[in-house]
């Protein structure tokens, strides 16, 4: 039996090591460069998209906390409770970026926002969490669907029973969800593609072709969910994994 060629030979660890670590600054030198011009301005006017709404209490009053995807940056916003429910939609606004740090653009800031206001397009995300919405009554069961779906927020009790009962990793978008996915496609696909391939062309390789299939459904569900980071770095390792399976390469090494 022909043995598998490993990944790594001698150095090749250590040169792929420093590749990463190449990438890495080369990564971080891209996001300071983006920092730098964005703080450019003291202030600035951006259209967001509402990513998470929830209410908060200080000083015996409340108000609406917002976190906004506004493509360079992701920014936090306190807003009265006048603007009603904003989830999900695309709103302008102009934003104070004048004690901006570098870390707090990696991370995610808060910043005062001023002539905030709601646009009026609608994308066929918010269209589908709009009809998920009018088909059930209790909000928890709204949540909990528009979280599977559509990997949209959850409040922060929903968080804190999940959390309790110790499934909350079965809320959140993941690998997991993408690995389920891609198991039935590959299974749906398969049951169809075999018997066709087998008849009028058994010269393709029929795993490598099916996963191709699987591997632009899951791009597009990737693509609809707004590229969520999780779903991104899974479907990285699937891609990889994948390459490197077909490649006959010995992906764990012995110890």
């Amino acid at each position: 039996m022909i043995a598998r060629p490993e990944l790594f030979r001698g150095r090749d660890f250590f040169y792929a090591l420093l590749g990463f670590f190449l990438l890495f600054l080369l990564s971080l030198s891209y996001e300071y460069f983006s920092y730098k011009k964005f703080v450019a301005q003291e202030n600035v006017t951006l259209t967001c998209k509402v990513l998470n709404q929830y209410e908060k209490s200080r000083f015996s009053s409340s108000y609406f906390m917002l976190k906004l995807d506004c493509g360079e940056a992701v920014i936090y916003t306190a807003k009265g409770l006048g603007i009603g429910d904003v989830m999900e939609k695309e709103v302008s606004a102009e934003f104070s970026l004048s004690r901006l740090d570098f870390l707090g653009y990696l991370k995610g800031f808060y910043a005062k926002s001023t002539d905030f206001h709601v646009l009026e397009s609608e994308s066929f995300k918010s269209r589908l969490n709009a009809s998920i919405a009018a088909q059930h009554e209790d909000k928890d069961t709204v949540t909990i669907y528009k979280a599977l779906y559509t990997a949209a927020p959850q409040n922060i009790e929903l968080r804190q029973k999940l959390s309790s009962l110790g499934v909350s990793h079965l809320m959140a978008i993941s690998g997991f969800h993408l690995g389920v996915l891609s198991g039935v496609l590959f299974f749906l696909f398969g049951w169809i593609y075999r018997p066709i391939a087998g008849r009028y062309f058994p010269y393709r390789h029929a795993n490598r072709d099916l996963f191709l299939v699987v591997a632009v459904f899951l791009f597009a569900y990737v693509w609809f969910l707004d590229f969520t980071p999780s779903l991104i770095r899974s479907f990285g390792m699937l891609v990889v994994g994948y390459f490197l399976y077909d490649r006959g390469l010995k992906i764990i090494m012995n110890p």
